[in-house]
């Protein structure tokens, strides 16, 4: 009888490399001599691969030498690491106060800060701000330099005149929410008592209405909001 018998000797199932032994009508004990040689050949490496075989191994053997070395540069960095902390502990930064700003500068830098920072920046005497050399005459003049308003009110500076003419100065004008003039708040009262006593025509309607209801009637009336 002929019979072809496959025996796989590399890899699991339809990707096992596989190799045939032909058996023609010969005893036994010369088929099972027949398929030692054979196994034993192709256990010596003479088993075939394709290309996408090579490959493949090829790739597997460059990606377990790249997993090597990162783990051997990671102990080496990890080593060094342990090394330069017992070798060299670290240093505690001491600062001192700078004679000019007095900001807190590092000990080892103070004499360099000291060195410049006496040339572009100084303290004002007034509020203990640190002020650029260059622009200390604008800081005093802004900040420092007292001013009379119209009003006659004395103003610390002239920063503070927004706020002033917000809050407090009498001579500030403002629209009557009547007659939509501009009057001084200081005559505000008396000519509000003047407004509403005043008769004025609706310009919606052109009634006649005394101002102290003009306001009113428009909203109510004609949805006229003020």
């Amino acid at each position: 009888y002929v019979e072809d018998i496959y025996i796989g000797i590399l890899g699991v199932g339809n990707d096992a490399a596989h190799f045939v032994v032909r058996v023609s009508e010969i005893p036994q004990e010369q088929y099972q001599k027949q398929l030692k040689d054979q196994q034993e050949y192709h256990r010596s490496c003479h088993v075939k691969f394709t290309d996408e075989d090579d490959e493949e191994e090829e790739e597997d053997e460059e990606e377990e030498e790249d997993v090597k070395k990162e783990i051997e540069d990671n102990s080496k960095q990890k080593e060094d690491d342990q090394k330069q902390t017992s070798i060299s502990p670290i240093k505690k930064i001491s600062y001192k106060r700078c004679s000019n700003c007095h900001e807190r500068i590092p000990e080892d830098k103070l004499v360099l800060h000291e060195k410049h920072c006496a040339k572009k920046i100084t303290i004002c005497p007034k509020c203990n701000f640190r002020v650029g050399l260059a622009h200390m005459d604008k800081h005093m003049q802004t900040v420092h330099t007292e001013i009379i308003c119209i009003c006659g009110s004395h103003i610390s500076s002239v920063r503070n005149i927004p706020m002033h003419i917000r809050n407090s100065c009498p001579d500030t004008e403002q629209v009557c929410n009547v007659c939509c003039l501009k009057i001084k708040v200081k005559d505000l009262p008396s000519h509000k008592a003047k407004c509403d006593e005043t008769v004025y025509s609706c310009v919606s309607c052109g009634k006649r209405i005394k101002g102290s209801r003009l306001n009113s009637h428009q909203q109510t009336e004609h949805n006229v909001k003020k």
